[in-house]
């Protein structure tokens, strides 16, 4: 199964009774063999999909047109010691993948409270990744790109 970002993706069910279920391919990982998708579903959803023998279709350069799935999810990832606390906040779009990073730092005379820490740079970074997010929708107006709904603040 060959497939590229973009193509859609459409799962027959795997007994009699199960639906059909389809998607986006949001990313192509891994190479050769090991080739494998990450995939946007109708249902809002996203998942690795390993493809295997017959019981999918792709439907490359699909004319049907994207729609919302009224559901997109920002992953977050935390890491933390004593003295510093680090977060990471990714958005996979169909116009790219955005990231964000925050940090926060307990001074020496604070009390340690983990919580806290991991608050600011989680919030830092959804404030970074909101700021990229923002400049690449002003890019694209810029170009000429017409978006489907105006930025408004």
């Amino acid at each position: 199964m060959d497939a590229n970002v973009g193509d859609r993706l459409v799962v027959e069910g795997k007994r009699v009774g199960d639906n059909r279920r389809g998607g986006t391919i949001v990313e192509v990982l891994g190479h050769g063999a090991e080739r494998h998708y990450r995939v946007r579903w109708d249902d809002g959803h996203e998942s690795s999909f390993y493809p295997t023998g017959g019981a999918s279709t792709i439907i490359h350069g699909s004319s049907e047109p994207a729609r919302f799935s009224g559901s997109t999810q920002v992953a977050v990832r935390v890491a933390e010691d004593d003295k510093e606390t680090e977060a990471t906040a990714t958005l996979s779009t169909s116009a790219g993948t955005f990231t964000g990073h925050g940090q926060a730092r307990r001074h020496p005379i604070d009390p340690q409270m983990p919580l806290v820490g991991e608050e600011l740079a989680v919030a830092r970074a959804l404030i970074d990744l909101a700021d990229k997010l923002s400049e690449a929708a002003g890019l694209a107006i810029g170009e000429g790109v017409r978006p489907e709904r105006h930025l408004v603040y």
